[in-house]
């Protein structure tokens, strides 16, 4: 039985007898549903289908035959590829097939189909080489650039002509990659202005169809490539090559421009929209409320800074009120949605955090931005007594304060111990403790998810301050983290595992570090 997913396609059909019709027709091993934005900038909802890797049906027959049962559906475009041409190009970075082949956006798939997007093809990875591959591109575009000035230069205006149309020819190539996943293999520059009309409105009309004098230098241009490839009569005017570098510039720089809008449009790889529907559909939920908004460029947005940077990869926190106990199963969605910190709490919770004079329940309830839900629930919001939760906050701060130096200390003293399973333990829950403190303290949050890397999440929202004592950009700090991550787990069943003396020293050090920024950071007659 082949997989349909519940998305939706209007039109005169439903969408079962519309994937009966077409997998009737031919065989498809793929149906995704997307949306774009058309030259006219409307949001126009698309269809890709995608062929299997061996099929009977060449590419432009299955359009034409999928084109008749779309005439039905003259609100949607559609695109025609094989799965070979969207795998090769995913493996040099297509950003636009990454978007769209993604399973939120997968209306039908073929039996026994493995997924196009593997587990380790990130935003990130996607992006790298979207970027490397266009800037080897461009160097091309560049290149013919300077021959075109070299044999301008030289009055060798034939020459010249013929550098320029590959310069214009191959800044169409490339926008077609980033805008349609594939570039059409043609010399005519007339045709790539054509395609890139339902696209790029400006890429559409570079050379204006309705006059004749524009038409003309287009026709010289595009006759530039056979006739000086092939002929020996081309001729072409010192004023008519001006003009036609004017509009490759004009070609370039608007390709530029689209480059750069993707690349900034692609970095937030997950609409906070989607994020929350997918909550939706795992728990029972009654509020959202969004937290905050962080970037690895050091920009948080959100109730607890008023930083305001362009962001660089978006990270949401969300505090997610469940209409029932927050089980393991409730806990186990963190692991299930990218891109997001979920602090899971069900109404009990809440409510009763309310009656305990927990600020962070007070603030939020009273003034957070909520992002889904009513805002009357129900929660009994009773008067905060400051005086109670300054002196539980005292308390607390130096009871776990007091616990952190006292297991560090302790670390530190382990030095019979030989494969530092033991220290790297202590180590661990040291820093839960100091965690605690600071979150604790900064936004009198108290956390019902001890694991060590959710304590970090919410350390970085409050300030990326702990990655510069945890960094983990670089393979070496990220194994050294992760000693620390999994250091109570190698203690109770890993009886092989062992931490050297250098991770030794070095997570000793970085502890004690994050222990006396939280200590000189502590903000204790603050509210």
């Amino acid at each position: 039985m082949a997989n349909q997913n519940n998305l939706q396609i209007s039109g005169v059909l439903n969408k079962h007898d519309f994937i009966k019709r077409i997998t009737q027709l031919m065989p498809v091993e793929r149906i995704y549903i997307s949306h774009h934005y058309n030259a006219q900038e409307s949001q126009v909802k698309e269809l890709t289908f995608v062929l299997p890797r061996v099929s009977k049906i060449h590419t432009a027959e299955a359009k034409l035959l999928i084109g008749m049962i779309m005439a039905d559906y003259p609100e949607y475009s559609f695109s025609v590829f094989t799965v070979q041409e969207i795998k090769r190009a995913l493996h040099y970075g297509s950003m636009i097939f990454y978007t769209i082949c993604k399973e939120e956006n997968l209306l039908y798939q073929s039996e026994g189909i493995v997924e196009l997007l593997s587990a380790d093809m990130t935003a990130k990875a996607v992006l790298k080489k979207a970027k490397r591959n266009f800037e080897k591109e461009w160097k091309k575009i560049i290149g013919f650039g300077e021959g075109f000035q070299f044999y301008f230069d030289q009055a060798k205006y034939d020459l010249a002509a013929f550098m320029l149309h590959q310069v214009v020819e191959l800044s169409y190539r490339t926008v077609e990659l980033l805008v349609i996943g594939k570039d059409k293999a043609v010399h005519s520059i007339r045709h790539h202005q054509s395609l890139m009309k339902g696209y790029l409105r400006e890429l559409g009309v570079v050379f204006n169809e309705e006059d004749e004098a524009e038409m003309a230098l287009l026709t010289l241009l595009d006759g530039a490539y056979r006739s000086v490839r092939y002929e020996l009569d081309y001729e072409i005017s010192q004023e008519q090559l001006q003009r036609l570098s004017a509009k490759a510039d004009l070609v370039k720089n608007l390709v530029w421009r689209m480059y750069e809008q993707m690349v900034s449009d692609f970095k937030e790889e997950q609409p906070l929209d989607l994020i929350i529907a997918k909550i939706c559909d795992l728990v029972p939920v009654v509020q959202i409320y969004k937290l905050a908004r962080y970037a690895k460029a050091d920009v948080r947005l959100g109730m607890f800074s008023s930083a305001e940077k362009e962001p660089v990869e978006v990270h949401y926190y969300l505090l997610v009120i469940c209409d029932a106990p927050c089980t393991s199963e409730v806990f186990n969605v963190q692991g299930i949605i990218k891109g997001v910190t979920l602090l899971m709490h069900s109404a009990k919770d809440a409510q009763d955090a309310l009656r305990d004079n927990q600020l962070f329940f007070h603030e939020l309830l009273r003034k957070g931005e909520l992002i889904y839900g009513a805002e009357s629930v129900g929660f009994a919001i009773p008067e905060l007594d400051d005086k109670q939760v300054l002196l539980h906050k005292t308390q607390l701060w130096y009871n776990r304060y007091n616990r952190a130096v006292a297991l560090v200390e302790a670390a530190a003293d382990v030095t019979e111990e030989e494969n530092g399973i033991v220290m790297s333990s202590m180590l661990s829950q040291a820093m839960v403790q100091i965690c605690l403190v600071y979150i604790e303290d900064n936004i009198s949050y108290r956390p019902n998810q001890l694991s060590l890397k959710h304590l970090f999440a919410l350390c970085r929202m409050i300030d990326p301050l702990i990655d510069e004592v945890f960094p983990t950009s670089r393979d070496e700090d990220r194994k050294l983290f992760e000693v620390l991550l999994d250091a109570d787990r190698n203690l109770r069943y890993r009886v092989h595992a062992c931490v050297n003396t250098t991770d030794q020293c070095m997570l000793l050090r970085r502890c004690n570090d994050w222990l006396e920024r939280v200590r000189s950071s502590a903000r204790l007659d603050k509210l």
